[in-house]
């Protein structure tokens, strides 16, 4: 079964078209719950948590199983509960925009007044969900580097942030690699600045795609980059980092011998973040002074 919505009204409200019918409240306690949903939904911009807030609101009013929201251009799933054998999908959309998918499950069939109670709050959803879609845009694009597309220096600090405290509580191992583009000055200073340019988009590109699922990177500042490998251990971490090399080694970057030198650093209970990156920089430190071109752990 799949609906969506569109807005259709002249003074910008949206209602549903299912069928070729449109449906009004006929319930107050349906009303009540839709004008609460209203403000619990304003209270956050965090998709995450609308989601919840309108699963929470459509379950309080009858059977509910599970929930599912995707919104693909934003990278978005969120699974809650679980997935039954009689779903509803509806497509969020208005003026054009589409803010997402989202599917309802239980195990009883679908009565006409129970999609009614879901499509009332629907309603209520669309423009709080748009709102914080275009903060999370904006987030997000706060958070990634304009020239390589890798995480920056922001993103970075949430991401190793959020590592170390799962890290602290579920007793995991964790990995930070600092690496850094040998002689990049040269490459400056002999090819110009968009060269420069150049070997910095291809190295993050060769990088990414020669990483673990599991692996973050992220544009430190510069030529410096900064890799975080969860769950895993010094060893493993040099391993992954040799790799790399190798990967780096075996072919010309932006038509030139780029060659990268990288440092690591095993995370350490009640470490913090900048403590942990203090040690991976003096691991790569140690590698600039020893020939460049090879990994060192610290």
């Amino acid at each position: 079964m799949e609906q969506s919505f569109s807005n259709t009204d002249s003074n910008n409200e949206l209602r549903l078209i299912r069928g070729g019918l449109s449906f009004e409240p006929g319930h107050n306690n349906l009303l009540d719950l839709a004008n609460q949903i209203t403000i619990s939904l304003q209270t956050t911009l965090v998709v995450d948590k609308q989601i919840k807030l309108s699963f929470d609101a459509i379950r309080s009013f009858f059977e509910l199983d599970g929930m599912h929201y995707q919104h693909e251009a934003e990278h978005l799933r969120i699974r809650i509960g679980r997935m039954s054998k009689h779903s509803c999908k509806y497509q969020l959309s208005s003026q054009g925009e589409d803010y997402g998918q989202i599917t309802f499950a239980r195990a009883k069939r679908w009565a006409e007044e129970d999609l009614l109670a879901i499509e009332k709050i629907l309603e209520r959803l669309v423009w709080p969900l748009r709102n914080a879609l275009s903060y999370q845009k904006a987030m997000n694009h706060a958070m990634f580097d304009h020239l390589t597309g890798v995480g920056n220096r922001l993103a970075l600090e949430t991401h190793l942030e959020r590592e170390i405290s799962f890290a602290e509580r579920y007793k995991t191992d964790l990995t930070l690699v600092m690496l850094d583009v040998d002689h990049f000055k040269r490459v400056n200073d002999l090819h110009g600045h968009d060269k420069g340019d150049e070997v910095l988009i291809e190295l993050a590109q060769r990088l990414d795609s020669s990483l673990r699922r599991t692996d973050a990177l992220f544009r430190f500042g510069g030529e410096e980059f900064t890799l975080i490998m969860p769950r895993t251990q010094i060893a493993s971490g040099r391993f992954v980092a040799e790799r790399l090399l190798r990967t780096i080694n075996s072919q010309p970057i932006a038509g030139l011998p780029i060659t990268i030198s990288m440092g690591l650093s095993q995370w350490h209970s009640q470490q913090s973040p900048r403590e942990l990156l203090r040690c991976a920089d003096s691991a790569l430190y140690d590698a600039k002074h020893h020939g460049r071109n090879c990994v060192r752990a610290g």
